[in-house]
């Protein structure tokens, strides 16, 4: 199912496509995921903790970047990973465009996301779709604070010299 989502970061795009683009270091801002290894520049190990209505997952499994360009400011991810305990699998691609909006970068996210086994019962579009959208929500939260951190360190170092 492909959900479409835009929110808007209050930061310079240039600030954000950066650290859009540092799959580490932005992890933690999407709820639940964690980054195990990096395998080489562009493949990831890790695990995304969701909960899809009653049952509980940890989907363990791959992600890469699948395409990236600078120029237009637009990275497409594509992740896969399965629940150890057979609770089921997913499997996703997330384009994400940054623009220029005033001072602040709107991100246009496009996410297609399939679930396997057991938990596509409790599934349905609805449901992920809302889960996606919270997801995104607390992610652009995230990146928000990172970035005025960021923003609040440049000042600080800035004072010093």
């Amino acid at each position: 199912m492909e959900i479409r989502q835009r929110v808007t970061v209050n930061a310079a795009v240039d600030d954000v496509w950066v650290m859009i683009t540092d799959i580490p270091r932005i992890a933690p801002c999407i709820p639940g995921t964690e980054i195990d290894r990096q395998l080489d520049a562009t493949h990831y190990t890790g695990r995304v903790r969701v909960k899809v209505g009653p049952l509980a997952l940890t989907l363990g499994g791959d992600l890469s970047v699948e395409a990236i360009d600078p120029i237009a400011k637009r990275i497409v991810l594509r992740g896969a990973g399965k629940d150890p305990r057979g609770l089921g699998h997913a499997d996703a691609s997330v384009s994400i465009s940054a623009s220029p909006e005033g001072n602040a970068t709107l991100l246009e996210i496009t996410s297609d996301v399939r679930l396997g086994g057991p938990v596509a019962q409790f599934g349905r579009q609805a449901i992920v779709t809302d889960i996606v959208k919270r997801m995104l929500g607390e992610f652009a939260s995230c990146l928000g604070e990172r970035m005025t951190q960021k923003g609040t360190e440049q000042s600080e170092e800035e004072r010093q010299r």
